[in-house]
């Protein structure tokens, strides 16, 4: 008796690839080793910088949006935040360099998700009109906007009384990517917030990947990479987080992940 197409492919998905499904908690595992192996392996990462420097010339992190915002990140750092604040729940974020206002339309959206009250606080050595108008609604219910430097007596004051009573903090620094400025960043806010709050130094990736056309007073040598480096040395009390700072292969942020431990 033939076997008919539709038997065929049935007695497939029956005897081949149902059985090898796993169930929850092997799959869980499995992804977890496979994730710890990425992690560990420089080629891909290798491998994600040359794609980044052949995309470079289309401004590849620019392309992205979210809820309509522009939001320079790579599309990969934006997964990772997802599940990272899926994770921690932070209860207060505070960025630094707002640029066009996308990063923040996605802290809010995370927390209204996860039913967490928003409460950002956006630094930047100033705001441009399309950016407010990005934020329309927000600015004021869960977004204040600080037209500051992130280092000066106003940004440490107000910063200081954001997280006066908070308990989760995740900030974000992606202004001003010299050695010196991030420094004294990481001098100033390392002390101010409270003991589990998580640091992200973006663009750590400027030390394997100097792309001399920005044309910025950063790269190879003096970087967010080289003062986050330097930093850890000096304040024990943070920890480089190998799991996030690992997260994505092709990321802004690879090892830029540090987390207040106390000890």
């Amino acid at each position: 008796m033939e076997t008919s197409p539709e038997n065929s492919n049935e007695k497939f998905f029956e005897n081949v690839y149902f059985s090898s499904v796993e169930d929850d908690a092997a799959f869980t595992l499995k992804r977890e080793r496979l994730h710890n192996a990425l992690a560990k392996s420089n080629q891909p990462y290798r491998s994600g910088l040359r794609f980044l420097r052949e995309v470079q010339e289309h401004k590849y992190a620019y392309q992205w949006s979210w809820l309509g915002v522009p939001i320079i990140k790579l599309p990969e750092d934006i997964v990772v935040l997802q599940e990272f604040f899926y994770i921690f729940r932070p209860e207060t974020v505070i960025e630094v360099g707002v640029a066009r206002g996308g990063s923040l339309k996605l802290y809010s959206s995370l927390q209204r998700m996860l039913s967490i009250n928003p409460n950002i606080l956006g630094i930047d050595v100033k705001f441009f009109p399309h950016s407010i108008a990005a934020l329309e609604g927000e600015i004021g219910n869960g977004i204040t906007l600080l037209e500051a430097d992130s280092v000066s007596a106003l940004a440490i004051q107000t910063v200081t009384r954001f997280v006066e009573r908070a308990t989760k903090v995740l900030m974000v620094l992606d202004g001003n990517h010299s050695h010196s400025h991030v420094m004294k960043e990481l001098q100033i806010f390392g002390k101010i917030l409270p003991i589990g709050s998580y640091i992200v130094v973006a663009d750590t990736i400027t030390e394997d990947l100097d792309l001399a056309e920005h044309n910025r007073p950063w790269g190879k040598g003096n970087n967010p990479k080289t003062a986050l480096d330097a930093y850890l040395q000096e304040d024990r009390s943070w920890e480089r987080d190998s799991y996030w700072g690992r997260r994505a292969t092709i990321s802004e942020s690879r090892d830029g992940w540090i987390h207040k431990t106390g000890r």
